[in-house]
């Protein structure tokens, strides 16, 4: 299993961050990415979360930001809360990668706006 953690920015670089004190922990930077989001409460189960990537998918069609024809695409499930925490009050998200810039995506979407 592979876990990330998202850092402030106020940590520039990856030596400026604390050194992990477990020998299975590793550093390791990512580029950054534009990705397409759903949010969603309770407790993520696998069935929820791949109802809501089906909605996001539907969703980013409709937008243009994903083409109509797209069956598989690069996705992540981000989940806030310590187990701990009520199903109401979790906070969980779908990430799906746009694989286009920024500037792109919000071409495409004033472009739909403008329709």
């Amino acid at each position: 299993k592979t876990m990330q953690f998202i850092m402030p920015s106020s940590y520039t670089t990856l030596s400026s961050l604390p050194k992990p004190t477990d020998p299975r922990v590793h550093l390791k930077e990512v580029p950054g990415k534009t990705v397409g989001v759903i949010r969603y409460s309770g407790k993520a189960t696998n069935v929820m979360t791949h109802e809501k990537l089906q909605l996001l998918k539907e969703r980013l069609q409709q937008e243009t930001l994903l083409p109509k024809e797209c069956e598989e695409v690069d996705w992540m499930y981000c989940g806030y809360d310590p187990p701990f925490t009520p199903g109401p009050f979790r906070r969980n998200e779908v990430w799906v990668d746009l694989k286009m810039s920024e500037e792109d995506v919000k071409a495409k979407l004033a472009a739909v706006d403008g329709k």
